[in-house]
């Protein structure tokens, strides 16, 4: 490993400047944050004070060409359903309820179960 390679080895260290002194071998959701990521940050916070407005119409449309993206990516059209409940409506619920059983056939369970143990109850032999 030699020129190229070892330049691109140090400014990707020279990135993260908490790894200078700290051995990181977590590889969970949260990692030391790269110089330029952090300037990024900075940049779209600073943006955003100085102007809202301006930065939403600026990054929706990012934002919405990337769900394209992603859409076009795995075959989705708007009304495909995908397993999250980000397409659900204010006020729906995340699982819709079991249906409430219907009370005629509940009627006609319970005459079914009484009759059952009428039988059940009657001697050997006997009918009810």
């Amino acid at each position: 490993m030699g020129g190229t390679d070892t330049n691109w080895w140090q400014e990707l260290r020279a990135e993260f400047p908490y790894l200078e002194d700290h051995v990181f071998a977590w590889s969970g959701g949260q990692v030391p944050i790269a110089n330029s990521v952090r300037a990024a940050i900075g940049r779209v916070m600073a943006s955003w004070d100085d102007d809202p407005v301006t930065l939403a119409t600026t990054e929706w449309p990012v934002f919405d060409g990337a769900r394209q993206e992603v859409a076009t990516l795995f075959d989705y059209t708007y009304a495909t359903p995908v397993p999250n409940d980000s397409r659900r409506l204010p006020g729906q619920p995340l699982f819709e309820p079991p249906p409430l059983p219907d009370p005629a056939t509940q009627a006609t369970a319970a005459q079914a179960t009484a009759t059952q143990a009428t039988t059940a109850k009657a001697p050997a032999g006997a009918h009810a």
